[in-house]
């Protein structure tokens, strides 16, 4: 237990550790963000070559397929070498009507459902 997790997380300061990122829909720079050698969000000082070009790879894709990909070889090699250790789906529910067109689920977004709400209109 630590009442600062960045600090605790700098340090190296445990065996295991479970936390959760939220952030934005584009995610090509979150691979090279978590798991390239040289980041300071790479807590556990994972550090990998094939990695490394992976996730910059995924970060200058031409476009979005390709840079998930890249993003899905770099995953493969770090769930084999558990380092990332998927625990559990965050499960959410949202309920609208089908009078409402435009309304998608984002994983990647802590409003979820909500984060284009700018973008929904009434269905045709």
């Amino acid at each position: 237990m630590t009442d600062n997790l960045g600090e605790m997380l700098d340090g190296q300061d445990y065996d295991i550790v479970e936390f959760g990122w939220s952030g934005s829909p584009y995610f090509t720079s979150s691979p090279e963000q978590f798991w390239h050698s040289e980041s300071t969000s790479n807590f556990g000082g994972f550090a990998d070559d094939e990695v490394d070009e992976l996730v910059r790879a995924a970060g200058s894709a031409a476009n979005q397929d390709e840079a998930a990909d890249y993003a899905n070889q770099a995953m493969e090699i770090l769930v084999d070498q558990a380092y990332v250790l998927p625990l559990l789906a965050d499960p959410n529910y949202f309920f609208a009507s089908d009078r409402v067109a435009g309304i998608e689920d984002n994983l990647y977004s802590s409003f979820r459902a909500t984060y284009n709400i700018g973008e929904w209109s009434l269905a045709e």
